[in-house]
């Protein structure tokens, strides 16, 4: 999905500033026309964005942390394992655009105090930390099946790992999910969808009316890479538990797209949709993910 309202402020960042402008308007045909244009061109920005936003870990959380290195072929990506007395229980946590594990240290917190879940939280290549490189759908789902495969290596069962997801991380969950279908639980928090035709009105990005005429009527122009990135269609396909979490003040993805998404769902547990908050992971969103994880299906 495509987002492009990120933050409001203007950030220095090799000397130039960076400002994503809420409804940053496409002046091209070209992303659409060739789509890994637009999209190389976005996720370029979002990376920025979260290399300049790496936070020092919290006290109480760097004493039970081991920052750790994920090989996959060629590429080396860094995470967290944060686990205090040896948890057996792990929950997966990814983030979204523009972000990078640094940033949901009080997701952390909480879930290592009212739950008796682990976390490990890897980061996307090119993200954060990690140094440049290409970034695509296929590295992004590479990126957080490593997860997988490491928390099997250290014996952790797939009954006893949960995936949760936020904003893009939503999409990425549903996608691990889909292809390790033993994992317990499936949480879902200010979710994406899709960059279908629908999403193009869900998601607040103002196009203009031209191009969404186009997008409209000759979805070929979307470009088959971008159509795979589909979250409703996984949920289809999931069979695990899945909990929705979203504002319906969200001003990124809007609140109706909770609602297909749980639409989608074979086997649904929850959807909340608050009254308060936007589309960050804000304490009302916490508690409701360390509900969802204290929940026993």
């Amino acid at each position: 999905m495509r987002v492009f309202i990120l933050n409001n402020t203007p950030v220095q960042y090799n000397k130039k500033h960076i400002n994503f402008q809420k409804n940053t308007r496409i002046k091209s045909l070209t992303p659409l026309l060739n789509p890994n244009v637009g999209l190389n061109q976005f996720i370029s920005r979002t990376i920025d964005i979260s290399r300049l936003r790496v936070q020092k870990l919290a006290p109480n959380l760097k004493n039970i942390t081991k920052e750790i290195t994920f090989n996959f072929k060629k590429s080396n990506t860094y995470a967290l394992d944060i686990n205090p007395n040896n948890r057996k229980k792990y929950a997966i946590v990814l983030h979204g655009l523009g972000q990078n594990v640094t940033n949901l240290q009080p997701l952390y917190q909480s879930i290592i105090n009212k739950t008796d879940y682990a976390i490990i939280a890897p980061e996307y290549r090119g993200f954060g930390k990690n140094k440049p490189q290409k970034i695509s759908q296929k590295s992004l789902s590479e990126d957080t099946q490593t997860a997988i495969k490491y928390l099997k290596d250290k014996g952790i069962k797939p009954s006893d790992i949960c995936i949760i997801g936020h904003s893009l991380g939503g999409y990425l969950a549903s996608n691990l999910a889909l292809v390790n279908s033993q994992v317990s639980k499936l949480i879902l928090v200010s979710s994406a969808e899709s960059i279908s035709n629908k999403s193009m009105d869900d998601v607040n990005i103002s196009l203009p009316k031209f191009t969404k005429f186009l997008i409209k009527n000759f979805p070929i122009l979307q470009g088959a890479k971008y159509k795979k990135i589909n979250t409703a269609k996984n949920l289809e396909k999931i069979n695990m538990p899945v909990y929705i979490i979203h504002s319906q003040n969200d001003k990124i993805v809007k609140s109706d797209v909770a609602k297909h998404l749980a639409s989608s769902c074979k086997n649904l547990q929850s959807i909340e949709i608050l009254k308060e908050g936007g589309h960050v992971l804000d304490p009302t969103k916490i508690n409701k993910i360390i509900d969802s994880l204290t929940i026993t299906n």
